[in-house]
This record gives C-alpha cells, structure tokens and sequence, in this order.
C-alpha cells in the first residue's frame, strides 16, 4: 500500500477509514480514544481486512500525511469530526461524512413513515 493512501475497515454496519503512511502506520480520528492519533496498522486493523478506497484528492500524498498528522490529538465527534470529515480534510475535500448522512436520511425516513400511520 502507498503511503496517502485512505484505508477503510469494515466494522459491522459501517467502514472505518484512515490515512496510511509512510511508517506503516495509520492516522485515524478513533472513536473509542476520542481523538486523531497515528497507530501501528495492525492495531489499526485489529484483524479486520484492510482495503484501500479511491479518494478525489489533487494533493500529493506527502502532504496528505502532513495535513493528517496536523490534527493529531484533535477531537472526535461523531456528528462534527469523525474519521470521515477528518479524512476528506486530509485529502484537501470538504469535510463530509457520506455514512453519517445516510444514517440520518435513514432515521427521518423511518420516522415520517411511523408519523404517517
């Protein structure tokens, strides 16, 4: 894999993402230690399969990494900085979170239907 690079794992109903590096690491805003922070990428995996995704980035990958590793130690959010608004961030994109946008669609569907009845 090519350091730049968005790395995703699967994580039930939803992918987690990173960055990858040049160190073999993965820079990631974690939800379970509520900040940005660059780990192994095995623990990043914690034995999942890793899959690169395509990203839309006009950056080189040099300075995705460095954009990355600027917000180390930033908070996670789920609704205002998760690891996909970080993400889109580090690759120069507007922050977006196309899983969390679904997840809501998702919820206000469910409710004006229940509503209608």
């Amino acid at each position: 894999m090519i350091a730049g690079k968005v790395v995703s794992i699967a994580m039930g109903t939803y992918h987690h993402v990173g960055i990858l590096t040049e160190k073999n690491t993965v820079i990631h805003c974690s939800k379970s230690r509520s900040e940005v922070v660059e780990e192994d990428i095995g623990e990043f995996a914690a034995g999942r399969t890793i899959s690169v995704r395509p990203s839309n980035s006009s950056l080189s990958p040099t300075t995705v990494v460095a954009r990355a590793r600027s917000k180390l130690g930033k908070r996670y959010s789920l609704f205002d900085y998760n690891c996909e608004h970080f993400v889109s961030w580090a690759n120069g994109l507007r922050e977006t979170s196309p899983q969390l946008q679904a997840l809501l669609f998702g919820i206000t569907l469910t409710a004006m239907i229940f509503r209608s009845k």
